[in-house]
């Protein structure tokens, strides 16, 4: 038998297990817009911010124990291969606004949730990105992403107003600032940080790069300021990035700049000012940022090829066909044979109609078409659009995309791979765009990441699909909508095989590795991809309209004549002269233009 205090001793131990046992408390996150998430989770000091706190499959509820935590809500696009290996390369961040009433530490730089638990389970409630407890009766423009020189109105974009590229202008908030002079005391810390103050400006992207520019004057001893761009504020990871420290000198005001590198696809949700100098103050007035979307102003873009499909048979001196099934179904597994004939592609009503059937043909069950306009219309940079309805129903795989005129590194993926647009039918709505090339592949590479929009009538609605091409980047839009960029990072050809020629693709595929995932649903066909228009723009070109070398406003034998004394004389530098696009002046030139002189 225990003695009396042998009991006493052991109850006391007892009751201290209860004691932190019963420290333990259920946290619930009661979070409102995130809907349009593949995966929630939660994830913060209370976690060790691994990216798996609180989730989904939790139910949203994590046991935590008594104390104080900061907190992050992770969106993921499950859409990312293996996005379970890297959840937080694979979410949207959302946070609260920086230094709002629910930054849970407002003096620092993270703009962080937060929440207390104190012996009881504990709801914590928010409409994800605000400090609202629900999205109900929020900005209907807070999710809408508008095209340059548009404007978002009740959650619609109009157009309207020129993009002055400036995504900031004000000053920083902090402790220690008097007006727009900033100061680093003495022996407080190595550097002192000071928060863009307006919220609603955020986020910020930077696809071709940016500048910032500002004024700035001393008291006398010369300051070191840094300027910083965060996405995820705690813990600090990529992507975020410093730019050049600048130096200002002089008590007189002075104009400084500084360049924002190309980002990419990155938005920021965080812009700081470092003041590295200790006890020396520092005046920055007019800071402004501005942000370069690349391509220029719809006025740069000129226009120097097309297809209107305005005649009653389709124009072969723009498209040809690639017939067959390819080499193991066009390297997809494909179950098509695509072929030349006018039931599978035809004009209707100015629309180029691709039609995919289902019928017995050369030991295929289905056939479709494949038009190129390989050494007919082969372009080094430009903006492409095309204005198509696209096919429903499962194991349709239409796509408007882009492959090298030439092998110049060697082949697939090698030499790349542009997808304008791709849509398979099991996941109908969801538009991708994708750059392939030989480090990002679904073959031996790191699996490209790509982007994706929903539009809900892709198949009773038409659209325009757009790619903006530069030197810089890759950019893709539906409707003028931004939604996805990939961007040149300067590490060469296996990044960027983006500096050739490619000619333009329109298909619809049955089937396939990624179109046939969930099977072929055969009582869907025919289906068919309608397509108004493709137009190709580059930027610099001083002709309005090809062929048109005198610049008279017609096509007529002058202009014959001109051309054949350019290609006689070798010089061929004129921009109208090139008709056929196919980057020379020649008798294919002269062959095109008469055809479409006697047309008319």
């Amino acid at each position: 038998m225990l003695s009396i205090s042998k009991q006493i001793k052991n109850t006391l131990t007892v009751v201290a297990f209860l004691g932190l046992v019963s420290a333990q408390s259920v946290v619930t996150f009661d979070l409102d817009g995130v809907d349009e998430c593949g995966f929630v989770s939660v994830t913060g000091a209370f976690d060790g911010w691994s990216g798996w706190g609180a989730n989904t499959d939790t139910g949203m509820q994590a046991t935590v124990a008594d104390g104080s935590y900061e907190f992050q809500v992770l969106c993921v696009d499950t859409s990312i291969n293996e996005w379970w290996n890297n959840i937080w390369g694979a979410s949207v961040v959302l946070t609260a606004p920086l230094g709002s009433e629910c930054d849970f530490n407002p003096g620092d730089e993270y703009n962080n949730y937060g929440f207390t638990v104190a012996g009881s389970d504990l709801t914590v409630s928010y409409c994800a990105g605000s400090c609202d407890a629900t999205c109900g009766g929020a900005d209907p423009c807070a999710d809408v992403t508008c095209g340059d020189g548009q404007t978002c109105e009740d959650g619609i974009c109009i157009d309207g107003g020129d993009d002055t590229g400036v995504v900031f202008s004000g000053g920083f908030g902090g402790a220690v600032v008097d007006g727009n002079t900033y100061t680093n005391p003495t022996g407080v810390e190595p550097w002192a940080g000071f928060a863009n103050e307006d919220v609603s400006l955020y986020p910020f992207s930077f696809p071709d790069g940016g500048e910032i520019t500002f004024t700035g004057a001393t008291a006398e001893t010369d300051v070191d300021v840094y300027f910083r761009f965060e996405y995820n504020p705690y813990p600090d990871t990529e992507p975020s990035f410093n730019t050049a420290a600048v130096t200002v000198s002089g008590t007189a005001e002075a104009s400084y700049s500084l360049d924002i590198p190309a980002q990419g696809a990155n938005t920021y949700s965080s812009f700081l000012l470092y003041v590295a100098t200790a006890d020396a103050p520092v005046t920055l007035t007019d800071v402004t940022v501005t942000s370069d979307n690349g391509g220029g102003d719809d006025s740069d873009w000129m226009l120097v090829w097309s297809d209107e499909f305005d005649e009653t048979d389709i124009d072969m001196t723009k498209w040809s066909y690639e017939v067959g099934t390819g080499n193991w179904g066009w390297g997809n597994g494909e179950a098509q044979y695509y072929t030349d004939n006018s039931n599978n592609s035809f004009i209707e009503d100015g629309k180029l109609i691709i039609r995919a059937i289902r019928q017995s043909y050369a030991g295929s069950e289905y056939t479709s078409a494949r038009m190129v306009t390989k050494n007919k219309g082969d372009w080094t940079y430009g903006r492409i659009e095309v204005r198509a309805k696209l096919p429903a129903g499962t194991g349709t795989w239409p796509a408007i995309w882009m492959m090298p005129t030439d092998s110049e590194y060697g082949g697939w993926p090698d030499s790349g791979e542009i997808d304008i647009m791709e849509h398979v039918g099991f996941d109908p709505g969801a538009i991708h765009a994708t750059a392939h090339n030989d480090t990002y592949n679904w073959y031996d590479g790191i699996p490209p990441s790509g982007g994706t929009l929903n539009i809900n009538d892709f198949d009773e609605n038409f659209h325009t699909y757009t790619l903006e091409w530069t030197e810089g980047s890759l950019r893709w839009f539906v409707d003028e909508t931004l939604y996805y960029t990939y961007s040149n990072n300067s590490q060469g050809w296996s990044t960027w095989p983006y500096d050739h020629d490619f000619f333009m693709i329109l298909n619809i595929a049955i089937g396939g590795t990624w179109g046939g995932q969930q099977g072929i649903d055969d009582s869907i066909f025919p289906v068919q991809m309608e397509v108004e228009y493709v137009r190709v723009y580059q930027v610099g070109s001083d002709c309005v309209t090809l062929g048109d070398v005198n610049n008279d406003n017609e096509l007529n034998v002058l202009d014959i004549v001109t051309i054949v004394n350019l290609i006689l004389s070798d010089e061929t530098s004129d921009p109208c002269s090139d008709y056929n696009q196919d980057g020379s002046t020649n008798i294919l030139d002269l062959v095109s233009l008469v055809s479409t002189i006697l047309e008319n």
